[in-house]
């Protein structure tokens, strides 16, 4: 399976507010991929989701992704659109995954509650991963990490306290040039 459903589905269902996805071993995108050839239908997608009423079914919309053990998913949703419905990304052990493109703002999104990165031993692999995903807004960075948190037996905890990431080399047998022999 290359993506959970198609954007256009990912539409249809209005009360979808939860999408669990484990160890599928060929998932590339979680959302998208519309296989539509009607350019209209099309561009209805790529468009921003138009201002909604107060009791509107999606102003009121949170999804919660949770995405775990994906070694071939390299994106979420390309479809700007989602920025307004993401309450709570979590994400484990998804290496190839880049760039969060729906996330890629000046602003957080007004239903953003976290992102999560799940732990595997330490945290460091969870916070390099995080700051070297790419960017286009040079500011998303930044303005998302108030909401970005790695998860631990200890609980949640911010990456802005998460210990600074040593370099890799250093971390395999490399010379940490801190703590350099003296001859």
């Amino acid at each position: 399976m290359k993506r959970v459903l198609t954007l256009e589905l990912f539409m249809l269902l209005p009360n979808l507010n939860y999408i669990h996805v484990h160890d599928c071993k060929e998932m590339m995108e979680a959302i998208g991929g519309q296989e539509l050839d009607n350019g209209a239908t099309r561009s209805l997608f790529l468009s921003p989701i138009p201002a909604a009423s107060p009791g509107d079914q999606l102003s009121t919309r949170k999804l919660t992704l949770e995405l775990y053990c994906l070694e071939e998913l390299e994106s979420i949703c390309s479809w700007t659109g989602l920025w307004d419905l993401i309450h709570v990304i979590k994400i484990r052990r998804c290496p190839k995954l880049k760039r969060i493109e729906m996330l890629d703002d000046a602003s957080p999104p007004p239903s953003l509650k976290e992102i999560v990165l799940i732990e595997e031993v330490d945290g460091d692999r969870e916070k390099q991963w995080w700051e070297s995903l790419g960017w286009i807004h040079p500011e998303a960075t930044t303005t998302l990490e108030p909401y970005v948190f790695v998860y631990s037996l200890d609980g949640n905890i911010p990456i802005t306290r998460m210990p600074v990431v040593i370099d890799s080399r250093i971390r395999e047998g490399g010379m940490d040039p801190n703590s350099a022999q003296r001859k």
